[in-house]
């Protein structure tokens, strides 16, 4: 559940199974994504990651060549950050980081569209968990 504003998580759970009262808690809207390799005889490697809060995350940039480390630096200026709950859909490339002999380098970079939907509207267009049925909003096609 977002709050009104959607600057918190509200996390409503018990405890512990034997607990009569619910407890609320109060969390930032944080998305962490992880780039891992894929190997087939080996364990996978990690490969980077970033981390956002969805209520000040960094501006994507349009074209992957503009795609760099600089967009997550926190010093800029307020114009270089958006948030998802005012903006409701944000698309474009961000960088993941890795630390590589104490500096961070980057890692990788993720092509990515994130869209924020009332649960109502979720009802009137599902959509499966990757590519499951329904496999459409919008409809992802096999890898080659």
């Amino acid at each position: 559940m977002v709050g009104p504003d959607g600057s918190r998580w509200i996390q409503i759970m018990q405890e512990h199974f034997w607990s009569l009262d619910k407890t609320e808690n109060k969390i930032p809207p944080q998305l962490i994504l992880q780039i891992w390799d894929n190997d087939k005889f080996s364990f996978d490697d990690y490969l980077g990651s970033i981390q956002m809060d969805l209520n000040r995350m960094p501006r994507p940039a349009k074209t992957a060549e503009k795609c760099s480390l600089e967009l997550l630096d926190d010093t800029g200026s307020s114009s270089r950050f958006v948030s998802l709950f005012e903006q409701k859909t944000v698309k474009g490339w961000w960088p993941c980081e890795a630390e590589q002999d104490q500096k961070k380098i980057l890692a990788g970079k993720l092509e990515m569209t994130l869209e924020i939907v009332a649960e109502q509207e979720h009802e009137e267009r599902p959509a499966g968990l990757g590519r499951d049925e329904p496999n459409m909003n919008p409809r992802l096609e096999d890898p080659k």
